[in-house]
């Protein structure tokens, strides 16, 4: 009796796709050779008839209770310190005697040496920045003493880095015809950089006394001042930034609610894709999409275009300027592209497998202002969504998918000389339902087909609800379709590898008739076999 239900309970689970909700009145009835079992009856929705485990898509409804599918990405881009870097700055200078400096430096005698000079922050663009807050950094100080003399005692300063709001002051001495080097972790220093009407500048200020010990001074003796300051990264930075690029990539969104489709004819009607950028950072910032396409289940390529460029609506080819936030205000700036200013609406009807972005953010520029900030932690996060809500026409949605399928492998059949399989249907769903199973060797040959239209005689298995004028289901439609299963494919039953599923979406009115699939709309489907033995009970 086990191995009746095992074949049953394979073609139900086949052909629903789904897991049985609800078994009723299960019970053997002998008729002479025959067993006939009534195995199941399943509700669903037409979201329970398209979701599966693997799907990125997920099924809701609006307040009409008409359902959507909602496809979505999403990425936070690496800190904005990753993209904006501070390039290091190498300060040289050398230091000579003064013009009337004696020949020779006897001992007891002191000479002073002094030099001012700067260095700046050479950045690729117009950025100039006032004030950086670094998180990290290197100074690195190397001073060469070429005088016969040791230099009793030496400061140089640098007026605009500071730690703990005190200027960095480095003292010492150094022996004749030596030097001394010294590097300087930059964690918490902050350059202050606008000096003599400039930005973008780093003075240095040196100081030396040279201890006589009676030697001459030559005329190429000299103090060798070698600074640099690399690997910055900032906390904070304050000024006027040029324009700059902080990303520029391609992304995908896929859509795996087609990913079955061979071919369709359809038309949804209220398709939506929305941007929504959050940006955190306080300085200009715009978004350039260069081209969005989507990639088409034959491999074909359509371009997704706007119409109209409406304020919110997602230009392409041109920057969408974003409003300006802050670590702790970010905003959100919102673009879409909908059936009033887009293609978008044709190009995923035409069945997509995915959209493909080439875009990118930009920062910085629009008038010179001294005062803007950015903020290491600064970030923009966007958030790519397509709303696909099941209204429109389907003249045709057809559908393959293959799988592996053993679960006849084990099965007894001696005593089995036919098998029918019957499926009704009670449909609210405004969509004629067509499926056909076919059960395949390791070989890919087919053994046998349930539900193959040249044998039921019927081109859809259950047909659509009637919709009223607003394309809503008004009454439900009944149907009731009988398949066989032949004694000659039963013997080879148990070579079955693969399960082919074909099937197939219509709207009423031969797919004419535009419609509104809601979660009240349910099929109800019965599903039963009937054995047909080959012993005497």
């Amino acid at each position: 009796m086990k191995k009746y239900l095992l074949l049953a309970f394979s073609f139900i689970a086949a052909i629903s796709c789904n897991p049985l909700d609800e078994f009723e009145n299960l019970e053997f009835e002998p008729l002479e050779s025959e067993w006939a079992i009534p195995l199941v009856k399943s509700r669903l929705n037409f979201g329970d008839l398209i979701k599966r485990e693997t799907s990125n898509f997920t099924i809701g409804s609006d307040d009409a209770n008409v359902l959507f599918a909602l496809h979505q990405n999403s990425f936070t881009t690496r800190p904005i310190r990753d993209f904006f870097t501070i390039p290091p700055v190498e300060l040289n200078n050398t230091v000579s005697a003064p013009i009337d400096a004696p020949s020779v430096l006897n001992g007891g005698e002191t000479l002073s040496l002094s030099a001012d000079f700067s260095g700046e922050f050479e950045f690729e663009n117009a950025t100039e920045l006032s004030q950086i807050s670094a998180r990290s950094g290197v100074l690195s100080l190397t001073i060469i003493n070429r005088f016969n003399h040791p230099i009793s005692d030496f400061e140089l300063r640098i007026p605009g880095l500071s730690f703990s709001g005190e200027p960095l002051t480095i003292n010492g001495s150094i022996n004749a015809n030596t030097g001394t080097s010294n590097t300087l972790s930059l964690n918490a220093a902050v350059f202050d950089l606008f000096f003599d009407e400039k930005y973008n500048q780093i003075p240095v200020e040196f100081e030396a006394v040279l201890q006589g010990n009676g030697n001459p001074i030559n005329a190429g003796d000299n103090v060798e001042i070698n600074l640099s300051f690399t690997d910055i990264e900032h906390n904070q930075l304050v000024g006027y930034f040029d324009t700059f690029l902080t990303e520029e990539n391609s992304r995908s969104l896929d859509i795996d609610f087609f990913s079955n489709t061979i071919f369709a004819e359809q038309s949804f009607d209220q398709i939506d894709m929305t941007y929504r950028i959050s940006n955190s950072v306080s300085i200009p910032a715009s978004l350039e999409i260069q081209e969005i396409k989507g990639t088409l289940v034959n491999n074909g390529e359509l371009q997704i275009e706007n119409t109209n460029t409406d304020s919110n609506t997602l230009k392409i080819g041109a920057k969408n300027e974003l409003q300006s936030g802050s670590v702790s205000s970010p905003v959100q700036s919102i673009f879409n592209l909908g059936p009033n200013n887009s293609n978008v609406g044709a190009v995923v009807s035409a069945s997509v497998t995915n959209i493909t972005t080439r875009e990118r953010f930009n920062l910085g520029g629009g008038p010179v202002d001294h005062s803007q900030v950015i903020d290491s932690d600064a970030t923009f996060g966007i958030e790519k969504e397509l709303l696909l809500p099941f209204i429109g026409t389907v003249v045709t949605h057809q559908l393959r998918d293959t799988t592996t399928f053993s679960a006849f492998e084990n099965l007894e059949v001696d005593l089995l000389n036919e098998l029918e399989v019957r499926v009704g249907g009670i449909n609210q769903i405004p969509l004629d339902i067509q499926a056909t199973l076919h059960f395949l060797d390791a070989s890919n040959e087919l053994i046998f087909s349930l539900f193959a239209p040249e044998e039921t005689g019927e081109e859809f298995i259950i047909k659509a609800a009637v919709v009223n004028g607003n394309g809503e289901s008004q009454s439900a439609s009944e149907k009731s379709v009988a398949t066989f299963v032949s004694s000659e494919s039963l013997k080879r039953i148990q070579d079955v590898r693969f399960m082919v599923i074909e099937g197939n979406f219509r709207t009423s009115d031969l797919g004419q008739q535009a419609v509104k699939i809601r979660t009240i709309d349910e099929v109800e489907i019965s599903i039963g076999v009937k054995a047909n033995l080959n012993i005497e009970l």
